[in-house]
């Protein structure tokens, strides 16, 4: 019996079986905080106009699950393109599941994509979607019959489909000789495709394919052109549709470019309403640029390590993640490698908010630098962030690979791995998996929170669905979260220090994360002394209708300070022009707005500080 007719068999099986059971679970809860309804009750004390999410009915799905094993060991280049996407949209929940599988050591690597039924609580048996030739770079979204749309490349580049909601029936879409690193996009029946034809930098020659009819014609688009860049990086472009403008599609692109504008590279954000006919542009970040930070004159370098991911919200506003960042503190006193967050930016309000904690982002001990920057499973320092939203306006969640600690030292935890055919041993520090929450939007981000890992292990390239759902009782929200355990740590192909193949496993997992406050990032919170900006708390606070804030500005420039409702939306901008540098007040009279709480933003320089104030009538 061949494996689509033995699978498709099991489906109807499983299919009969869900009408008569179906398993729940507690949560796998460690350390992780649960909301009470006594401290729900104070939040929305504080929150009058937080109103609390619908209730949605989701499964309790207990403890770790394996998905499956392999020996091939990296996931991604540059861009977390999706390897999971929920099935919500007709017949069984379910969720979809794609990896690159090797097993046995030896055999040839495919694309493997598996099923996890929410009634059954079990995985449908995980099966490579091609037999004859191999393949790798597998990506997944749900398609509108929640079938599943795979891309991969492998004797070119391919967008399949399944012939219906786990049918584990594949038939191609479009295949594209040559072609390398895949990414799509869907959007009711129109389809997007981008591909490198070589594995080489981007050129006008790559593929960019759109459809209106849902894959029965194939149009050509055209691709990006930047002045002054000549090398637009390496490996994936994942492309997002805009639902507050379609058709337009856009992406990040992390281009090297060699010569005239960006020599030490620059990340942008390109998109287009015309399928590339004309491209509009967005420098997000140039290497070369500095920032202000609680340490002074602080330099980002993402484009050599460039882990990004990103997506448009509901209003239009893109929304990007970044990860394996290697910064500077102060560029005025070293030019070491002493800084790595995972950074968040918007179109709507542009400029970066950490979102890992100062400890993590920013240790002090020699030990701990050494090893985030030469010692990395598989990129420096923190890595593999992805944003995901929710189901109301303003929800976000960021999930990413951080460094663990020994919670006794304080120290970074180490493993030994087997190299050189295990003749020799190289350290690598073990990883957990790790998130934060906003409710508005971006601007305002909770302390990050410990979601996933054991102790002591290496589990890396996290993965979670574009979209997040809350649970029954409305107290926290539902992240479905794949990863990988590396029973060697460290990349056994491509990355130096080079480890030994071994056999790793793939684990899923659904953790409950409470919802908590958003809270200001830690990035954007300078120390108040003489010669830095700085945003003061209002006063008075509560106020009714007038308030004076009060802020610092350290040298000449422009300065904006903006008022935002707890939605994330811009309510009034009291301050927007060149203002020299000293200190300076301005009253804000809220005669015009509800009661309920606000947030103000001071940018100036490259500097943000956001705080909160209330409105009380």
């Amino acid at each position: 019996m061949s494996h689509h007719c033995f699978f498709a068999i099991m489906a109807l099986l499983w299919s009969w079986l869900a009408g008569f059971s179906a398993f729940a679970g507690d949560f796998n809860a460690q350390r992780t905080k649960i909301v009470t309804a006594e401290e729900e009750a104070r939040w929305l004390e504080k929150l009058p106009q937080f109103s609390r999410p619908a209730e949605i009915s989701a499964p309790a799905i207990s403890g770790r699950h394996e998905l499956g094993r392999t020996w091939y060991d990296y996931a991604f280049n540059n861009v977390m393109g999706r390897t999971v996407a929920h099935a919500y949209t007709v017949g069984n929940d379910g969720i979809h599941f794609v990896f690159m599988k090797i097993l046995p050591q030896g055999s040839t690597r495919c694309v493997a994509y598996d099923y996890w039924d929410e009634n059954l609580q079990s995985f449908w048996g995980n099966l490579c979607i091609t037999e004859n030739y191999p393949t790798g770079w597998g990506r997944v979204i749900n398609g509108k019959n929640d079938e599943a749309l795979i891309s991969f490349h492998g004797g070119g580049a391919h967008l399949w489909n399944d012939a219906g909601e786990a049918s584990y029936f594949f038939t191609p879409f479009l295949d594209l000789n040559p072609g390398v690193f895949a990414g799509f996009a869907r959007s009711g029946d129109t389809l997007v495709f981008v591909s490198q034809q070589e594995n080489v930098n981007w050129a006008g020659g790559d593929w960019f394919k759109y459809s209106t009819d849902y894959g029965a014609t194939w149009l050509d688009g055209a691709n990006i052109s930047l002045p002054g860049v000549t090398d637009y990086g390496n490996a994936e472009r994942w492309p997002e549709f805009n639902p507050a403008n379609p058709p337009e599609s856009g992406y990040l692109i992390a281009p090297a470019s060699i010569g005239s504008l960006h020599p030490n590279g620059s990340v942008y954000l390109c998109a287009s309403t015309d399928w590339g006919a004309n491209w509009q542009t967005t420098l997000v970040w140039d290497d070369d640029s500095v920032v202000t930070t609680q340490f002074g004159s602080s330099r980002y370098i993402i484009e050599n390590y460039p882990h990004m991911n990103g997506f448009y919200s509901a209003d239009g506003a893109y929304h990007a993640v970044f990860g394996a960042v290697q910064g500077v503190r102060d560029i005025n006193t070293s030019t070491m490698i002493d800084l790595w967050p995972i950074l968040y930016w918007s179109s709507a309000a542009p400029g970066f908010t950490w979102l890992t904690s100062l400890e993590y982002s920013a240790p002090d001990d020699p030990i701990t630098r050494d090893a985030l920057q030469n010692k990395s499973p598989n990129s420096p320092g923190n890595s593999c962030p992805q944003i995901a939203r929710g189901p109301h306006p303003g929800e976000l969640v960021c999930t990413w690979q951080q460094w663990e600690k020994n919670p006794v030292t304080g120290s970074i935890v180490l493993l030994n791995a087997a190299a050189g055919g295990g003749t020799t041993t190289v350290q690598i520090f073990a990883t957990d998996i790790w998130g934060a929450y906003s409710n508005d939007n971006g601007l305002t981000w909770s302390e990050p929170v410990y979601l996933a890992g054991q102790p002591s292990q290496s589990e890396v390239f996290p993965n979670i669905p574009e979209d997040f759902i809350w649970n029954a009782t409305g107290d926290s929200i539902y992240l479905d979260i794949l990863y990988l355990h590396d029973t060697n740590p460290g990349i056994s192909i491509y990355v130096t220090p080079l480890s030994d193949p071994s056999e790793c496993i793939w684990y899923y997992q659904r953790v409950a994360m409470a919802a908590q406050p958003a809270i200001v990032g830690v990035g954007d919170n300078p120390p108040a002394s003489a010669g830095q900006f700085y945003l003061h708390q209002n006063y008075p606070n509560p106020f009714n209708p007038a308030t004076t804030i009060r802020y610092r500005v350290a040298r000449a420039g422009t300065v904006t300070l903006k008022i935002y409702d707890l939605t994330g939306r811009e309510v009034a901008a009291p301050v927007n022009g060149r203002q020299p540098a000293g200190e300076h007040e301005v009253v804000f009279d809220a005669g015009q707005l509800a009661s309920g709480v606000y947030f103000y933003r001071l940018s100036a320089n490259g500097f943000r500080q956001v705080r909160k104030m209330i409105l009380l009538r």
